[in-house]
């Protein structure tokens, strides 16, 4: 509004020209017709209004400038259907979008009266617009590069914009390879990927320099683009935004921004409309070119974006419903989704403000239902804490209580003189940790393992055998211990003193058993020699088989055929 009221003043030649924001603020269209009926036009003059790219005002609509737009749609009309001043009003729009007119009175209306569809480019006309340029300028064309446009132009709404783009590019290798005498060559063509892939490729050469020093910029490119696009895929367009808007939308200082955006509109390349010779200050408007779109990096950047968007508004919808007492907090997989969305994208109030607002309401929502869950895990873990207390102090006090048991079992088997079984009980009875606390449990354990042990309680140990010893039991009268072993031997011992009494030798085989008489005064082997031997009680000097008093003597041998 503010650059059309600029220009009607500068045609009018009045003093509005040098206040065109003031006169932009106006809102009422008819007192401007009003002023041009009393003033006239300069030279009594036509005054002729162009409005190039009509379309893009139907998403400007959406933003907040609504009223805005809908005062300039009615100064069109009203200029239009005014017959006092010489008022010709021009719109340039895509067929594509025709039928948006109907969003304002009587606009639809004026179009259907007045419409003239423009052809498509033949091959011709797509020729001369790509000879006709560079012959002004002292330049030519290969007649192959012309083929190969025309062939690539297709049926894409941009491919004008495109075309435009990808022989700006030729236009520079060109000039840089021959400035005198530039030749736009089919092989440069190739070489930037043609009409779809040059724009892309362009703008992703611009974005590697921003970023090649500071590799963070990237992402502050990524939320300036996306800032001043609105929709996804085809249908995607340009959004016009202040930069004061986008330093707060971004949260980021105005010449880290600048930093971002005048690569993107230096000479040549205009990927950003506002002009390179103006100062990049907060009341300038910036918006990306409709061709942009072809940029893939940034199709990627929105589909991002639209995906953020829609995480933040069911979010939204959540806080919404959990403020009116109609939801629960987030919990569990979705809470960690959220809160991994917010570290990652770093919202404002700004930006939610485009994509249904009440940002303070969600993130309080985000902020509670962290805290909610963080309080009920302290929670929880106290309760299990507390659960693994308990159950330690009831294993203790069992542990304590099965000590205590084995402990006077062994204290037992210590009264009854049965060493051995005291050893094992009492070792039982020790805990795994003798700890000092533990003091009183172990103790008496302790206590009965070291009498168990004692060294006139030590077992009794019978040597003489050289191989493993196969059996050994008691005489009747328990004074002897007779043993066999596998040395071929059968030993004969006292059972108080461990000493050797005798010894049964002469089998070749090993021994497979020996016992006692019932009396005591005998005892006979068996072995695998096929005989069987015996031997008896006699006298020192005298031997006597009867004499029970006397040691052993020789053994004596029987043939039995197997021994027994």
């Amino acid at each position: 509004m503010a650059e059309l009221a600029a220009a009607r003043a500068v045609a009018l030649g009045d003093k509005c020209a040098d206040k065109a924001d003031t006169c932009a603020a106006e809102r009422v269209p008819m007192s401007r017709l009003a002023e041009w009926r009393e003033r006239g036009l300069p030279g009594g003059g036509n005054l002729l209004v162009v409005v190039d790219q009509f379309e893009e005002l139907f998403r400007y609509r959406g933003l907040a400038a609504r009223e805005e737009v809908d005062a300039l749609v009615a100064l069109l009309l009203a200029s239009r259907r005014q017959r006092d001043v010489p008022v010709y009003v021009v719109l340039t729009v895509r067929s594509d979008f025709l039928g948006e007119c109907a969003q304002f009175e009587g606009l639809a209306e004026a179009v259907t009266e007045a419409i003239y569809l423009c052809p498509r480019l033949g091959r011709e006309q797509i020729a001369a617009a790509v000879e006709g340029p560079a012959r002004v300028f002292g330049g030519t064309v290969e007649p192959g590069l012309v083929a190969r446009l025309i062939d690539d132009m297709g049926t894409d709404p941009d491919q004008l914009p495109l075309m435009q783009h990808a022989l700006m590019r030729l236009w520079e290798l060109a000039r840089a390879r021959a400035p005198n005498a530039p030749q736009l060559r089919l092989d440069d063509y190739n070489a930037e990927g043609g009409i779809k892939v040059s724009l892309s490729r362009h703008a992703d050469e611009i974005l590697a320099g921003v970023t090649r020093d500071m590799p963070e910029r990237g992402d502050i490119a990524r939320r300036l683009f996306c800032l001043l696009t609105e929709g996804e895929g085809e249908s995607a367009v340009r959004r016009l935004a202040e930069v004061a808007e986008v330093v707060e939308v971004m949260g980021r200082p105005l010449d880290e921004i600048a930093a971002i955006a005048d690569p993107f509109r230096a000479p040549g390349r205009s990927l950003l409309m506002a002009a390179p010779d103006r100062l990049l200050a907060p009341d300038t408007f910036l918006s990306h070119e409709s061709l942009i779109r072809q940029w893939q990096k940034l199709r990627d950047w929105v589909r991002a974006e639209a995906a953020s968007a829609s995480q933040y508004r069911e979010i939204r919808d959540r806080a919404v419903r959990w403020d009116a007492g109609s939801a629960a907090f987030l919990d569990d997989i979705d809470l960690d989704f959220a809160l991994a969305w917010r570290e990652r994208e770093h919202p404002t109030a700004a930006w939610a403000e485009r994509y249904g607002g009440d940002f303070a309401l969600t993130m309080r929502f985000l902020d509670e239902s962290r805290e909610r869950r963080d309080r009920l895990a302290r929670e929880a873990a106290e309760m299990r804490a507390a659960a693994a207390r308990r159950l330690a102090e009831r294993l203790a006090e069992g542990q304590l209580y099965q000590l205590r048991f084995l402990t006077e079992k062994a204290r037992e088997a210590l009264r009854d003189e049965d060493w051995q079984t005291a050893e094992l009980v009492a070792l039982a009875a020790l805990p795994a940790s003798m700890s000092a606390p533990d003091r009183p449990v172990w103790v008496p354990a302790v206590s009965v393992l070291t009498d168990a042990r004692s060294p006139e309680r030590q077992r009794m140990l019978l040597q003489g055998h050289t191989d493993g010893v196969m059996s050994a039991e008691f005489s009747p009268d328990g004074t002897r211990v007779l043993t066999v072993s596998s040395d071929n031997t059968a030993r004969l011992w006292d059972a108080a003193t461990g000493a050797s009494i005798a010894v049964l030798q002469g089998h070749t085989p090993l021994v497979r058993s020996a016992v006692f008489s019932p009396d005591g005064a005998r005892v006979v082997t068996a072995s695998g020699d096929n005989r069987g031997c015996g031997m008896r009680r006699r006298a020192p000097r005298s031997p006597c088989c009867g004499d029970t008093r006397a040691p052993f003597g020789a053994p004596r041998s029987a043939r039995t055929g197997r021994g027994s």
